[in-house]
């Protein structure tokens, strides 16, 4: 489905290929629907939209979640059944990432996150709990 704007507003600087959407007059308040590519006013949706045609009041971005073991963006490690490597890869915040590393990080860390930018990029602040050695 095609997701364009009223009135037109270029939107390659806000929307990105791979976010996950939600708008206000969808039909499954759950549902996520997924950015295949953008131009300049309209962004290609991976599925037909459902629900109520024309202006939407709200449409929100989502990062993470939980899902079916396919598609959670939850924290996982790899599992033959229940995080495949195509999950692991994608799952998980920055702070569980690094959590994760047990041996290195004992005591956790903070982690704070600014963007996305222009560019859908991130800058990350990482402040490690542990003593330094």
């Amino acid at each position: 489905d095609i997701l364009s704007t009223i009135p037109p507003t270029n939107i390659e600087n806000v929307v990105f290929p791979g976010d996950r959407l939600r708008f206000s007059g969808q039909t499954e308040s759950l549902e996520y629907y997924e950015v295949m590519s953008v131009t300049s006013i309209s962004a290609i949706l991976n599925k037909p939209f459902d629900g109520n045609d024309g202006a939407q009041a709200l449409t929100t971005r989502h990062y993470g979640g939980r899902g079916s073991p396919l598609s959670s963006r939850v924290h996982c490690n790899f599992n033959e059944d229940l995080c495949p490597k195509s999950s692991e890869s994608r799952s998980g915040s920055m702070q569980s990432k690094i959590e994760n590393l047990s041996l290195a990080v004992q005591k956790g860390v903070l982690v704070d996150r600014d963007g996305p930018n222009p560019d859908n990029g991130f800058i990350w602040r990482v402040t490690f709990l542990d003593n330094a050695y």
